[in-house]
């Protein structure tokens, strides 16, 4: 028979999940596009590359969450080191 349930170290990752706070971007900084779940606020510091070659900024929690939830959409996922305004 198998349990019904998370497992502890499944309901611990989702608590901790749930106790973080994004942080607001600063104004004039490079925002979160992906919008997985609630809107997201937070500083983009990833770029999602998507398998029709549109890229989408993303902080560190939307990009794992959309590489988790979408595996086949991503080609990559590429931290952004330059200045960019998109």
């Amino acid at each position: 028979m198998k349990p019904v349930g998370l497992t502890r170290a499944e309901e611990a990752l989702q608590e901790r999940r749930e106790e973080r706070v994004r942080v607001v971007a600063p104004q004039g900084a490079v925002r979160c596009q992906v919008n997985v779940g609630d809107g997201c606020v937070a500083a983009a510091v990833y770029r999602v590359v998507w398998k029709d070659g549109q890229e989408t900024p993303a902080c560190a929690d939307c990009a794992l969450q959309a590489r988790q939830q979408l595996p086949g959409a991503i080609i990559r996922v590429e931290l952004i080191t330059s200045v960019d305004k998109r």
